[in-house]
C-alpha cells in the first residue's frame, strides 16, 4: 500500500512538472517577443520566485503584492494583461508547490477536493477530445509558437480560445489547491493585498474620472477604473467589497467603513452596471447586519442597529444625490450626453437588454448535448458552427440576423452549454461543500470565512447576469476563495480519520470516464469544425478594405479552384526599427514563400499560390516571426497582433 501511495505521489509530481513547464513555455513564448518592459516583468517574476524560495519570510509580502495586482488585469482572456496575470500566477503557484510539496503533491480525499479537480478535468476533456487531431496538425504546421499564440491570443469565436480557457482553469485551480494545502495564515496577506488593490482602484478611478470630467478610465462615460469594461469592474468591486470591510474592521478603522460605503456607492453608480446596483444594495444590507452584530455584544439594545441602518443608508443616499447634482451641472460623456441622462435612461430601460435572446442561444447549444455540453468556453465558436447547421436546434429557433455574442452572459448557462449537466452537478456539489464550511466557521467568529461566503454569494448573484469566467481576475478570485473553502472544509470536525477517500476517488474517476466517453461519442456539428480558419479576429476595415488581424499565426482555408492571392500586412510600428518576416507554410510545415518587411518600406505584400502548390479545401498557414505589442498605458486595444490577412481566389 505504501509503494502504491509513493507511486501515486511520483505520478502527481511528474504531472505537475509537465504542466508547469508547458505553461511557462506557452506564456514566455509570447511575452519574450515583447519589449523591454515585458522582459523586465518576466525577470521580476522569476526573481520573486527565487526570493520566495531563498527567503521564506518574504512569502507574505509576495502574496500581498499578488493580491494587490489583480485589479490591473481586468481585460479579456486574449489581451496582453492576461498574459502577465498568467505568468505571475504561474510563478506564485510554482513557489507554493515547491515550498509545500509534501502537502500539495497528494491525491484528493474529501468530496469537495475530488469535485475541485473533477471540474478542470471535465473542462480539459471537453475541448481536447474533439480538438485532439486539430492540435496535432497545428503543432506539425506551426510548432509550439503557433499553439502558444492561438491558446493565448485568439478571440472567443476561435476553437483555441476554449483550449486556452481550459488550460487557464487548471492553472487557477492549481493555485487554489496550493493555498488550501499550505499554512492557513497565508490567506491573510493575500486577502489584505486584494482589499488594498480594490481601495486603490476606487480612489484612483473616481479621482481620475472626476478630474477629467468623465473622460479618463471610462468607457463611453461609464467609470471602468483600471478595468477595460465598467461592468467587469463592478463585478470585481462587489466581489471584493466584503474583503475590504474585513480589512478595515481588523485594522481598527471601523469609522472608515462608512467612507468606503459612500465611495463604493458613487463608483458603482457611475459604472452604470444595472446588476451591480441591485447587488450593491444587498452588500449594504449585509454590512448593516454585521455592524449590528458587532455592536450587539457591547449593547444588547436595538439602538446600534437602528443607528447603523440610518447611517449607512444616509451615506448612500447623500452620496448618490451629490453625485447626481454634480453630474447634472454639465459632466459630459464622449458623445456629449449628460451623464445623469445616461443613468436615467438605464434606469428607465432597466429590462431593455438582449440577454434573454443570448440566454436562449446558450440553452439551445447545451441541449444539443445536455449531459456533457459542447465544450468548455466554446459558446461563441459553437454558436457559429451550429447556426450553419440547418438540423441544429439553434439554427431552427434563433433568428438568422441575431447578434452573436462572445459569451452567454449567464454563468450557469455557460457551464451547461460547455460541460453539460454533469459539469453543473460537479460545480453545485463543490460550491455547496464550500458554503457549508464557510457557514460553520463564520458562525464561530471566523471573519475571513464570513467574507469569503459573502464574496461567493456575490459571484453567483452576478452569475445570473454575467458570464463570470470571461474576466480572468474575477474567475481567479473565485478559485482563491475556493482554496480557502477547501482549507475550511478540511478543518471541519470529524474530517480526520475518514477512510472513504478511495471510494470517493473511484466514483470521481468513474464520473470522469463517463464524461469522456459521452464526449467522444458526441456528434459534431455539420459542417465539421476542421474546415475553419484559425487565429483570426473578426474582419474590420483596415486602410479602407475588409481585413482580419491575426494572432501572429493564422490558418486559412483555400476556397475555389485557384490560383489564390493572399494579401498580408504588418502594423507599421512593428517595422519601425527592425525588419519583420512573414512565412507561408503548408499543412506539413514546409515553407512555401517568405515576405520580408523592412523599415521605411511598404507594410503590405502578397503571396501567390498556384493550384499545383495546394489543393482546394486545404489549410495553409501564415506565421510572423514577431508580434506587435500595444503601448503599456493604452487602454483602448490591448490585443497582441500579428499581420492582417485577406485571401482572394482567382478563377
Amino acid at each position: 500500500m505504501q509503494s502504491l501511495s509513493r507511486a501515486l505521489k511520483v505520478g502527481i509530481a511528474l504531472a505537475a512538472v509537465c504542466f508547469f513547464s508547458a505553461s511557462l513555455v506557452v506564456v514566455c513564448a509570447v511575452l519574450l517577443q515583447g519589449g523591454m518592459l515585458h522582459r523586465l516583468f518576466l525577470a521580476g517574476g522569476a526573481g520573486c520566485l527565487v526570493l520566495g524560495l531563498w527567503r521564506p519570510r518574504c512569502l507574505p509580502a509576495l502574496l500581498g503584492a499578488f493580491g494587490c495586482s489583480l485589479v490591473f488585469f481586468g481585460f479579456q482572456n486574449y489581451m496582453l494583461p492576461t498574459r502577465l496575470l498568467e505568468y505571475e500566477t504561474l510563478c506564485l503557484t510554482i513557489l507554493l508547490c515547491i515550498r509545500q510539496r509534501h502537502r500539495v503533491l497528494r491525491a484528493p480525499r474529501s468530496v469537495m477536493e475530488w469535485c475541485f479537480w473533477l471540474l478542470p478535468a471535465m473542462a480539459a476533456t471537453s475541448v481536447l477530445v474533439p480538438l485532439g487531431p486539430d492540435l496535432w496538425a497545428t503543432y506539425k504546421a506551426a510548432g509550439v509558437l503557433g499553439l502558444a499564440r492561438w491558446m493565448t491570443g485568439t478571440p472567443a469565436a476561435d476553437a483555441y480560445y476554449a483550449v486556452g480557457a481550459a488550460w487557464r482553469l487548471v492553472l487557477f485551480a492549481s493555485l487554489g489547491w496550493a493555498l488550501a494545502n499550505g499554512e492557513e495564515k497565508a490567506f491573510r496577506p493575500l486577502v489584505r493585498g486584494i482589499a488594498l488593490g480594490t481601495l486603490f482602484s476606487v480612489v484612483v478611478g473616481l479621482a481620475a474620472y472626476v478630474l477629467s470630467s468623465g473622460a479618463a478610465l471610462s468607457m463611453d462615460g461609464r467609470l471602468a477604473s483600471l478595468f477595460f469594461n465598467p461592468g467587469w469592474y463592478a463585478e470585481y468591486l462587489c466581489m471584493t467589497y466584503p474583503l475590504v470591510i474585513l480589512l478595515l474592521q481588523r485594522s481598527n478603522l471601523s469609522k472608515s467603513v462608512y467612507v468606503f460605503i459612500a465611495l463604493s456607492a458613487i463608483v458603482v453608480t457611475l459604472t452604470m452596471a444595472r446588476a451591480a446596483w441591485i447587488i450593491f444594495l444587498y452588500l449594504v444590507l449585509q454590512t448593516v447586519f454585521l455592524l449590528f452584530k458587532s455592536h450587539r455584544v457591547e449593547n444588547a439594545g436595538g439602538t446600534p442597529y437602528l443607528k447603523g441602518v440610518a447611517v449607512c443608508f444616509s451615506i448612500v443616499l447623500c452620496s448618490a444625490l451629490l453625485a447626481y447634482h454634480y453630474l447634472a451641472v454639465g459632466q459630459k460623456t464622449s458623445k456629449d450626453v449628460v451623464l445623469t441622462e445616461k443613468i436615467t435612461d438605464r434606469l428607465v430601460h432597466f429590462t431593455d437588454t438582449p440577454r434573454l435572446t443570448v440566454f436562449t442561444g446558450g440553452v439551445l447549444i447545451g441541449l444539443e448535448s445536455p449531459l456533457v455540453g459542447y465544450g468548455y468556453e466554446s459558446y461563441a465558436w459553437r454558436y457559429r458552427q451550429l447556426m450553419q447547421d440547418p438540423e441544429s436546434r439553434l439554427a431552427r429557433a434563433m433568428p438568422k440576423d441575431a447578434e452573436a455574442f462572445e459569451a452567454t452572459h449567464n454563468f450557469f448557462i455557460q457551464l451547461f452549454s460547455g460541460i453539460g449537466l454533469l459539469g453543473v452537478l460537479v460545480w453545485t456539489v463543490l460550491i455547496g461543500c464550500a458554503f457549508r464550511a464557510w457557514r460553520f466557521w463564520a458562525a464561530r467568529g471566523d471573519g475571513l470565512a464570513r467574507a469569503a461566503l459573502a464574496s461567493a454569494i456575490v459571484f453567483h448573484l452576478f452569475g445570473l447576469f454575467q458570464e463570470m469566467t470571461y474576466v480572468p481576475p474575477v474567475w481567479l478570485l473565485m478559485f482563491l476563495l475556493l482554496g480557502h473553502g477547501l482549507a475550511a472544509d478540511n478543518r471541519l470536525p470529524g474530517r480526520e480519520g475518514r477512510g472513504a477517500g478511495v471510494r470517493r476517488g473511484a466514483a470521481a474517476v468513474a464520473l470522469w470516464l463517463v464524461f469522456a466517453l459521452v464526449t467522444g461519442l458526441r456528434q459534431e456539428p455539420h459542417p465539421g469544425a476542421r474546415a475553419e480558419a484559425r487565429g483570426l479576429f473578426a474582419a474590420e476595415r483596415i486602410d479602407g478594405k475588409e481585413r482580419s488581424w491575426s494572432a501572429g499565426t493564422a490558418a486559412l482555408v483555400l476556397d475555389g479552384a485557384g490560383p489564390w492571392e493572399i494579401e498580408v500586412g504588418v502594423p507599421g510600428p512593428l517595422v519601425s526599427g527592425k525588419a519583420a518576416t512573414v512565412s507561408l507554410r503548408n499543412a506539413a510545415g514546409k515553407t512555401l514563400d517568405v515576405l520580408v518587411f523592412r523599415p521605411g518600406e511598404a507594410t503590405c505584400g502578397r503571396f501567390r499560390l498556384e493550384p499545383g502548390d495546394a489543393a482546394p479545401g486545404q489549410r495553409i498557414y501564415i506565421q510572423a516571426d514577431r508580434l506587435y505589442f500595444p503601448p503599456v498605458l493604452q487602454m483602448a486595444d490591448q490585443r497582441v497582433l500579428g499581420p492582417f490577412v485577406r485571401i482572394e481566389s482567382q478563377p
